[in-house]
């Protein structure tokens, strides 16, 4: 309910900023990122993924700026123990962990001389998990190894897994240098929720997109 009424508030505040720009941006952009999971037990380690989408940017009179928009992102990693959750389970193998990821962020534009501009930002993000494929490797019940494919986001009988969580959301901040058109942008995004149940694994993600901005 918090994080609604958070989102909602954030949103209100855009539309408003939205009836006052003095310009209004879109733009695309799509690159590389890297994601691990920060873990309370148990030991963790990254994927390399992607991110692609569009973005909706607006600039006020004083340079201040909100953006927004919609990526899907693929994150990824793994964790590893012993026993992992009394389930029998010592490896998790989250190959792809697909999202469809909404950015709240605000910003101050510096601008140049011919073209370019600097803007750093700071925000939050929400994401809602859709897709994914995960390997599980434990022993099974006549006390044999296996390894065996899963869906991330969804619990099977066979193996014992447990789902991780589609709602996914926490804290961004990011830079952005651009020359007319084109930008290059350096995001992170800090996690505030469990994405899984295996050690409260949540989101660490560093990624870095190239931008081109529909003036």
């Amino acid at each position: 309910m918090k994080i609604r009424f958070c989102v909602f508030s954030i949103l209100s505040v855009f539309v408003c900023c939205f009836g006052n720009a003095q310009k209004l941006n879109y733009g695309a952009e799509a690159g590389y990122l890297y994601n691990w999971l920060s873990v309370e037990e148990y030991n963790a380690s990254g994927r390399n993924g992607f991110k692609i989408g569009g973005l909706v940017e607006f600039t006020l009179k004083n340079n201040i700026s909100f953006e927004s928009g919609v990526t899907f992102v693929r994150k990824g990693g793994e964790t590893w123990g012993k026993n992992l959750l009394s389930m029998d389970v010592s490896r998790v193998k989250f190959c792809s962990m697909d999202y469809i990821q909404i950015p709240l962020n605000a910003g101050y534009k510096f601008s140049f001389n011919h073209g370019f501009s600097v803007k750093p930002q700071i925000g939050l993000y929400y994401a809602v998990g859709v897709a994914g494929h995960s390997f599980v490797t434990g022993i099974d019940s006549y006390g044999q190894p296996y390894e065996a494919r899963t869906s991330t986001f969804s619990s099977h009988f066979r193996p014992p897994y447990r789902s991780s969580n589609r709602s996914d959301w926490g804290l961004s901040a990011a830079l952005e240098l651009a020359y007319r058109h084109v930008g290059l942008k350096v995001d992170y995004d800090y996690a505030l929720t469990n994405a899984t149940y295996y050690g409260n694994g949540k989101h660490r993600t560093l990624s870095v997109t190239a931008i081109y901005w529909i003036r």
